[in-house]
């Protein structure tokens, strides 16, 4: 039986080690938060076992040297194909930009279950729902199997399904909600005031303040230890940001909600904690394919390797050279740190590009050749000929954008499409004085990295309903739902949500209410009932849920009340593709990019604008790349920060790397830069000590 089986049984929780180091709270004891029976391990500090992947418990016999018809006719080179034939044994993989990584993953999926490992005993990690879908439905293309069953997704979309099976081994309940990033702003905001910690000078905001959470648990360290490496200017509050995490974590207990870190932090605590579950886990999965390593955070690898812990075959994939989200807690060492993790790694390299030109490909080379902390790889190509990229320099930042407008037109005179077109930036503020002027000449675009309509007010009311009807202990939306009704003032809502906390049934609560707002509050009670109504269709409750919002959507946006209206109703549609209302609450939450009016496919008369990090993972004939100017790109604040100018480096090798024929490397030469004072007159350091030979530069009137 599978274990993602309807039918699969609950893992019976043993208790847990109480006697674990904690992280004791420095702030006196009035600060601290009603107390209720709270599991022991829920401030444990807690470190994989080093001795954990040391000796391999289980082998996976599988004879993957036998290269079976299906891979002598896949067309893959030998880098390729050593990759796919691998044996079962810790591997790392390099694979540079553009040499076909995802088809020899696919290849090594398919040659697993040709050499008789059950599909459902393959575990593959991506960073996208899109990229583990793609990948699985190639798979069962190149087998002819398309009931296939492959594990796969994202980190995040595997840890919910592993809590929901064995979450009940920490005692977490087996019906709970995911908390978005504005859940967690309220709450973290409730939090501070509750505590009287908003009132301190100089407190830092509650989106700071989350972000200090989510760098403490991804990189498993403590809060005091967090603030002290990497967030130094609030070290005098750190006493107060102890307290209130340790209240945060409390209260998302008591209500049954997760947020986005815990559904990885609470599979680590329980792969840790939980021997019976690791080994259940470990030994079902017989074979671990992890893409996009690079961009994992510590908490991550620490999963992959408790996970592996019993086989060891893990396949890692990715590029250290691509490692450009650091800011999100990305460890960037985990490529070079899987050879510690575990004994006798294998070390395979994809260098052969299948993308750019020879001339594109040495410039990207030699800007990687002074960096720091990566392993030697350089990329090559078979393909002959191709034009040097090109270095300019404008005079000012409306020069750049008239001359990026002139050579887009040449291009397209050309017969180049213009969604086959790039312009490419460091920060999304660089491309302003761009889209005014493509805006001029009438020159239709996109832009990646706008707002999505997951993080619109409108959608967020809205959700706000279905989460109150999901959990009725979720105190963040009932906030945001009270707070819309008329008559409804904070201490009404949150005395009326106090009081549902403490009710064995807190809809009953809002049927006793009396006074001027007991109308408005008693139907907004009835809506929240009948979306609770499995014998409805959820497109209905939908249906219905927004109709009593629609009255409240035109009082807070007459201006453009029907275009939001319209995007709600759109979501009723994708209501339609989901079985249960917390499948669909689950699916917004984890996959946003499946919501309407977030990121379309672009039409041909479109140019693309992209930040780099945007564009990480795509392609173009032309490129533009812009503000390379040093002081921008990379930014003044990296400049005295190794660590933080290496991944601009790295984010500067992903932008050269996305073009297939044509780069067009841009600056202004000269800009003053307001935050820091000072005028900005030198190129990019990277590019700067690169010889003519490899990037010729020119002034704008030479082109």
């Amino acid at each position: 039986m599978s274990i993602h089986d309807a039918n699969t049984t609950s893992v019976v929780p043993l208790p847990l080690d109480p006697s674990l180091p904690m992280e004791d709270p420095s702030e006196p004891s009035s600060h601290t938060l009603p107390s209720q029976t709270l599991p022991d391990w829920l401030h444990a500090r807690i470190q994989t076992p080093d001795s954990i992947t040391q000796e391999r418990q289980i082998t996976v016999s599988l004879d993957l040297a036998t290269i079976s018809p299906l891979i002598q006719n896949a067309q893959l080179n030998p880098e390729q194909l050593a990759v796919v034939t691998a044996p079962a044994e810790p591997t790392l993989v390099l694979a540079g930009a553009g040499s076909g990584k995802t088809h020899t993953l696919i290849h090594r999926v398919a040659h697993l279950v040709t050499q008789g490992l059950p599909p459902d005993q393959i575990l593959l990690i991506t960073f996208t729902r899109k990229a583990a879908e793609e990948m699985i439905h190639r798979t069962q293309l190149l087998l002819q199997q398309h009931s296939l069953k492959i594990q796969g997704g994202t980190f995040h979309a595997m840890g919910l399904i592993w809590l929901k099976h064995y979450g009940g081994a920490l005692g977490l309940p087996p019906k709970f909600s995911i908390m978005d990033e504005d859940d967690a702003q309220g709450l973290v905001h409730l939090l501070m005031s509750k505590l009287s910690f908003s009132r301190r000078k100089g407190f830092p905001k509650k989106q700071h303040i989350l972000a200090l959470f989510s760098r403490a648990v991804n990189t498993l360290r403590s809060i005091a230890d967090t603030v002290s490496s990497d967030f130094p200017w609030l070290e005098t509050h750190t006493p107060q940001l102890v307290v209130l995490f340790r209240a945060y974590t409390e209260t998302k207990w008591r209500q049954h909600r997760v947020d986005y870190d815990d559904l990885l932090f609470l599979v680590y605590k329980l792969l840790c904690l939980h021997e019976p579950t690791r080994r259940r886990l470990g030994t079902h999965y017989q074979a671990i394919l992890v893409d996009e390593y690079q961009d994992t955070t510590k908490l991550q690898s620490e999963i992959i390797r408790l996970l592996g812990s019993h086989h060891h075959n893990v396949m890692v994939v990715g590029d250290d050279a691509q490692s450009i989200y650091g800011f999100r807690g990305a460890h960037t060492k985990n490529m070079l740190e899987f050879q510690d993790a575990f004994p006798d790694v294998r070390l395979y390299k994809l260098e052969h590009n299948y993308r750019s030109t020879a001339p594109i490909l040495t410039l990207a080379n030699t800007v990687l050749h002074d960096a720091k902390a990566l392993y030697p790889k350089r990329l090559f190509t078979t393909k002959h000929g191709g034009q040097p990229p090109e270095l300019i320099a404008c005079y000012s930042e409306q020069a750049q954008s008239d001359l990026l407008t002139e050579r887009i037109l040449q291009c397209r005179d050309e017969g180049i499409p213009f969604h086959r077109m790039a312009v490419l930036f460091r920060s999304s503020a660089h491309s302003n004085n761009l889209e005014l002027t493509l805006a001029r000449h009438k020159l239709a675009f996109v832009k990646y990295g706008g707002l999505q309509l997951t993080e619109t007010a409108h959608f967020k009311d809205v959700l706000a309903y279905l989460r109150a009807a999901d959990n009725p202990l979720d105190s963040n939306a009932w906030h945001r739902l009270l707070l819309l009704l008329d008559r409804v003032g904070p201490k009404l809502a949150e005395r009326l949500i106090a009081t549902m906390q403490e009710a064995p049934h807190p809809l009953d609560v809002l049927d006793h209410v009396h006074g001027k707002a007991e109308s408005t509050i008693r139907l907004l009670n009835n809506v929240i009932r009948t979306t609770q109504d499995d014998t409805i269709s959820l497109a209905d409750r939908l249906t219905f849920v927004i109709k009593h919002y629609e009255p409240i959507l035109k009082r807070d946006y007459p201006e453009d009340a029907k275009v939001r209206l319209e995007d709600l109703k759109q979501l009723c549609y994708l209501a339609r593709q989901s079985l249960t209302l917390e499948a669909f609450l689950e699916d917004l939450t984890l996959n946003p990019s499946t919501t309407p009016g977030t990121k379309h496919a672009h039409p041909e008369h479109h140019l693309v604008l992209s930040t780099i990090h945007s564009a990480k993972g795509l392609e173009w004939d032309v490129v533009f790349v812009i503000w390379v100017l040093d002081g921008q790109f990379p930014p003044v604040r990296s400049w005295h920060d190794e660590d933080a100018l290496e991944e601009e480096r790295r984010l500067l090798y992903v932008a050269i790397t996305r073009p297939r024929n044509q780069l067009f490397l841009t600056y202004p030469s000269e800009h003053y830069h307001n935050a820091s004072q000072q005028n900005l007159d030198s190129l990019c350091r990277f590019l700067a000590p690169i010889p003519d030979d490899i990037l010729p530069g020119f002034a704008m009137d030479q082109v």
